[in-house]
């Protein structure tokens, strides 16, 4: 049985609209309700205050995921955010101070500017880094 394969174009509309649908994965659905997003922000703002000491904060993906559970498991949160979608959230949340680090070896990397990041949040901090 001889088969051949006719190359078409979709129209602009329908590329657009499996597009969108491509972008709506599962993890895109549960990204969309607010409670990630507030649980990464309560978080990094606890983040803050824990290191006040310090002005440049420069954490691997996975330390970042290993402190938000701790975090979570304290406060009693459940979700299920894995180290990727963390990094993605933190990522998409656009906060002055955090930015893409190095890529290491054992992973990529987040720096926290303690300093820009209590100006974005408007949050003063309990004793000013020496």
């Amino acid at each position: 049985m001889n088969t051949t394969f006719i190359k078409k174009k979709l129209p602009i509309s329908q590329r657009k609209e499996i597009k969108e649908l491509i972008k709506k994965t599962q993890f895109g659905l549960q990204y969309d309700k607010l409670q990630y997003k507030n649980h990464v922000v309560m978080f990094i703002k606890d983040l803050i205050t824990k290191y006040n000491d310090e002005t440049i904060l420069e954490l691997l993906i996975s330390d970042i995921s290993i402190l938000f559970y701790d975090w979570r498991n304290k406060k009693d949160i459940m979700n299920c955010i894995d180290s990727t979608n963390l990094g993605v959230i933190i990522h998409h949340l656009k906060i002055n101070g955090i930015t893409k680090g190095q890529r290491k070896s054992s992973g990529n990397t987040k720096i926290f500017n303690i300093k820009q990041i209590r100006e974005h949040f408007n949050t003063g901090a309990t004793k000013e880094p020496q």
